[in-house]
């Protein structure tokens, strides 16, 4: 047993350690999972059986040699190495198939088209390991003869390869893609010579070595691909948060609110000197924390938050007075929320939904500690609205409900949800 693990490392002692280098690369990387990855982990469990299986018949190639074995084990060996040489022929077929498949991306029609050649090899094969040597065959002293289509596996193999050299170049010399076109071309020219070499027996027992390097390559290469995806997708998502940011900002800034609080303001000034000084502090609270939060990138305490909603609560109190009224059920506010988070929720609440009733207005805000996560809930029994149109509405009254859902998802993993009956009311839920 030690001498058959001792030349099974001898002889395929660089097609171990590369198979050890992709094997630490993709478990280093499991955590970002370039597209095709499940395919390569697949494929290198199949090059590892593979290693065991040549080394296993280089040792039943020695004792076929000695001819001192029984029937019944003579037969054993031929079932073994029928089956070695079917998952040889396979997996070169599959890795350049493979390639083709993830390179032309979707298009059904396409693949089915392309996965010909690559069916029929995989039932000719088969066809041979059953004993039907359309590719190969062993006599009864277990060695092996070229069937009549024994071209094929090298065939359908090439197939792909040129698949991939002309992608190459369609990269090199319409999209002008050096780098992309120049690594595909020469994996896919390196093979391609290679097997040329292998067939005509000028260089023998490199073959391994030069598909796991492939798969080295190609590997690192849609793994770079993805990491400068992700950035891009990441570049486009700070984008559209700034996009949103000024939308927020032009949302905030509303005529019609500001005016009726310096009427209000007016009137008291007039009524009650002191509560207008009140009121203007709050006003004035209220527009320098909405200016804070607007030009705030990071998250920010709740407790900032519930400030600004308390001076926004306070405004519209003293211009609806009782017909508002609210409650609020605050179990903590020892977290931190993206900015402009709660208040425009709130607003949404007062003014498209409790506003739009002649009906007492009821409006209650919410704060519970589920497990480790933070639930919010405004609740009101205005006008409400159909949710399933929510998505479809893109008026400006939206925006504020978009741009907290991108928000939360984006820097808190959180989410929002909404339930809502006409002439019933709305529950919002926040959950960070």
């Amino acid at each position: 047993m030690f001498e058959i693990l001792l030349n099974l490392f001898d002889t395929n002692y660089i097609s171990i350690m590369l198979l050890m280098i992709i094997s630490v690369l993709v478990a280093f990387n499991k955590s970002e999972r370039p597209e095709g990855t499940e395919w390569i982990v697949l494929i290198l469990g199949l090059f590892g059986i593979l290693i065991i299986l040549n080394c296993v018949y280089d040792y039943a190639e020695e004792m076929i040699s000695k001819g001192n074995l029984s029937s019944p084990d003579l037969n054993a060996i031929r079932k073994f190495i029928y089956f070695r040489a079917f998952m040889e022929h396979i997996i070169y077929c599959l890795i350049p198939f493979l390639e083709v498949m993830l390179i032309i991306g979707e298009g059904v029609k396409r693949k089915l088209l392309i996965s010909i050649p690559a069916v029929l090899e995989f039932i000719l094969e088969c066809l041979s390991m059953l004993g039907i040597p359309v590719v190969f065959g062993y006599h009864s002293n277990a060695r092996w003869f070229s069937g009549p289509l024994s071209f094929f596996p090298y065939a359908t193999s090439y197939f792909y390869l040129i698949i991939l050299l002309m992608y190459a170049s369609q990269l090199l010399y319409v999209q002008k893609n050096m780098r992309t076109g120049s690594i595909i071309l020469c994996i896919s020219l390196v093979t391609i010579l290679t097997g040329i070499l292998e067939f005509e027996n000028v260089i023998t027992g490199f073959m391994d070595e030069i598909v796991l390097i492939d798969i080295l390559i190609y590997y690192e290469f849609f793994f770079s691909l993805y990491r400068e995806k992700i950035k891009t997708q990441l570049m486009e998502k700070e984008l559209e948060m700034e996009q949103e940011r000024t939308a927020l900002l032009l949302a905030q800034i509303r005529p019609h609110f500001i005016y009726n609080c310096l009427s209000v303001i007016r009137y008291l000034c007039r009524e009650d000197s002191e509560e207008a000084v009140e009121t203007i502090d709050h006003f004035a609270g209220y527009l320098r924390r909405s200016m804070e939060m607007m030009t705030n990138n990071a998250c920010v305490p709740f407790s900032m938050e519930m400030k600004l909603v308390d001076d926004y609560l306070y405004m519209e109190k003293k211009r609806f007075g009782d017909k508002i009224i609210i409650t609020k059920d605050i179990e903590t506010e020892d977290f931190m929320i993206p900015p402009l988070t709660l208040q425009p929720i709130v607003e949404n609440a007062i003014k498209h939904g409790l506003r739009q009733t002649r009906r007492v207005g009821d409006l209650k805000i919410t704060i519970k500690r589920a497990s480790e996560k933070i639930r919010i809930f405004v609740e009101d029994n205005g006008a409400g609205f159909d949710v399933s149109q929510l998505k479809e509405n893109k008026e400006r009254k939206h925006i504020g409900i978009d741009n907290v859902r991108n928000r939360l998802e984006a820097m808190v993993e959180g989410k929002l949800t909404i339930e809502s009956e006409v002439g019933k009311g709305t529950k919002v839920m926040i959950e960070v």
